[in-house]
């Protein structure tokens, strides 16, 4: 017997985490996500993505790699 729904995508989006905005930051968000014709949560997900190239921060990295570079923070 075959399965039903959809089969699964191996590289799909998967994590989710909760953001907070004061109200003024949240119409700034909204206003240049619609003017960039895209969903508020592809936007920023983009624009922080963005930062992480512009900024030379890795956006793969691997759980239990001793050869993965690894950001460490104060």
């Amino acid at each position: 017997m075959a399965k039903r729904g959809r089969k699964p995508i191996p590289d799909a989006k998967r994590a989710h985490t909760v953001v907070r905005f004061k109200e003024s930051e949240l119409n700034a968000i909204r206003k240049a996500a619609k003017e960039s014709g895209k969903p508020i949560s592809v936007f920023i997900r983009d624009v922080l993505l963005n930062h992480f190239e512009r900024n030379g921060i890795p956006t793969q990295i691997q759980g239990k790699d001793p050869n993965q570079l690894s950001i460490e923070t104060d």
